[in-house]
């Protein structure tokens, strides 16, 4: 063991599910980083019982090099596994990235260098993507989010709400972290929750934190053919409508008269796209794929909202903001 490991400074954590046959690119990449290896620590936290994610830390362990610490995770959830990390880690900064991205060779010191401040409590950075094959030509109608990709461009940003980095290119004081109660979950059991990374950030925002778009600090989100396909936008969008219901509700905190306004609002959107949608398909335009998407987007917000007025369950698990320290 290097006899400065007491100096880490920045704790690399990457969440998996299942994924061994990809995340070993994900830890190769952090092996390579350009930072002093006695800076930096890499944690991976498996949360699927049945992969063989350990086989391949074990191997890539033996090759030499920056060793990788394997935790595993029980509790399912992405919120789960992202804090799991936390609590083992020595730095004081912790850099998350997820088991499907390629880090640039300076991505910790990009990030690292960016809180030289204490007034800086979070940093991000590009999210480029690296297509596993060429990407249909409509995928040029959707936005750069909704593949979870982010250019601000090559100038330092502090940033301000909605822009926000996103989770496979995160990284916060962990201090900071377990002050503000972690991160809010995706899904709880067959609940989806919603916000992810989105609900850190706004209560970041709310507590006046600066976050900072680093430029430099890249990372690459491999985007594989499943993802770039018909039905895994639908799924992505569908995904996205929830967790910006559950934004929206968090922040507005509305009654349900307003809900059910909102839900029927949602509804209309719905069968406008679907309409346009099937002109747009008679006519053989690539809009037709964009309309399918935003479709479902706008009938999972409606139904979601209506879930916030009726499911008392998920109006708990919405309502929590706490989701790191033990209760």
């Amino acid at each position: 063991m290097d006899d400065r490991s007491g100096q880490i400074k920045i704790s690399a954590i990457v969440p998996t599910y299942n994924r061994a046959y990809m995340v070993s690119d994900t830890l190769r990449s952090l092996k390579r980083q350009s930072l002093p290896q006695y800076l930096y620590e890499i944690i991976v936290v498996d949360n699927y019982v049945s992969s063989n994610t350990r086989d391949v830390v074990d191997q890539i362990n033996r090759e030499g090099g920056k060793e990788i610490l394997y935790v595993y995770e029980p509790h399912l959830g992405l919120h789960n596994a992202r804090h799991r990390g936390a609590r083992v880690s020595r730095g004081e900064i912790l850099a998350y990235t997820d088991d499907d991205a390629i880090c640039d060779v300076n991505w910790l010191s990009a990030l690292l260098k960016e809180y030289q401040s204490d007034e800086i409590a979070c940093v991000g950075g590009k999210i480029l993507p690296k297509w596993e094959t060429p990407p249909p030509a409509w995928m040029r109608l959707f936005e750069p989010w909704t593949l979870s990709l982010l250019d601000y461009g090559d100038e330092r940003l502090e940033l301000a709400w909605p822009q926000n980095p996103f989770g496979c290119n995160f990284s916060i004081r962990k201090e900071t972290l377990f002050k503000l109660g972690g991160f809010n979950p995706e899904c709880v059991g067959n609940k989806w929750v919603g916000d992810g990374e989105a609900g850190l950030l706004r209560r970041l925002y709310g507590r006046k934190f600066k976050v900072v778009y680093a430029p430099d600090a890249v990372v690459w989100h491999i985007i594989h053919s499943e993802k770039a396909s018909l039905s895994g936008m639908k799924l992505r969008l569908a995904n996205c409508g929830a967790a910006h219901s559950c934004a929206d509700y968090k922040i507005n905190k509305y009654r349900p008269y307003k809900l059910l306004w909102r839900s029927g609002l949602f509804m209309m959107r719905y069968f406008k796209q679907y309409l346009s949608g099937i002109w747009n398909r008679f006519m053989k335009k690539d809009a037709f794929y964009l309309r399918e998407c935003w479709k479902d987007y706008n009938k999972s917000r409606a139904i979601y909202e209506l879930r916030l007025i009726f499911d008392n369950d998920l109006i708990k698990l919405v309502s929590r903001e706490d989701w790191i320290n033990e209760k």
